[in-house]
């Protein structure tokens, strides 16, 4: 794999984890590392149906 593959995956990851974190900020008003599992898990269910 090239520089450029890498990066480019790189970058996909942490636009993901920066969806999450708006996602978290937006609807329980908090960083999405300080949820209980079952809200991680709500923001990761709703992330996962957006994306498919």
């Amino acid at each position: 794999m090239n520089f450029l593959v890498l990066f480019i995956l790189f970058e996909d990851a942490l636009q993901g984890l920066r969806t999450m974190e708006k996602e978290s900020q937006k609807r329980l008003e908090t960083s999405f590392d300080k949820l209980e599992g079952e809200q991680q898990d709500e923001i990761l269910i709703a992330f996962e149906k957006r994306i498919n």
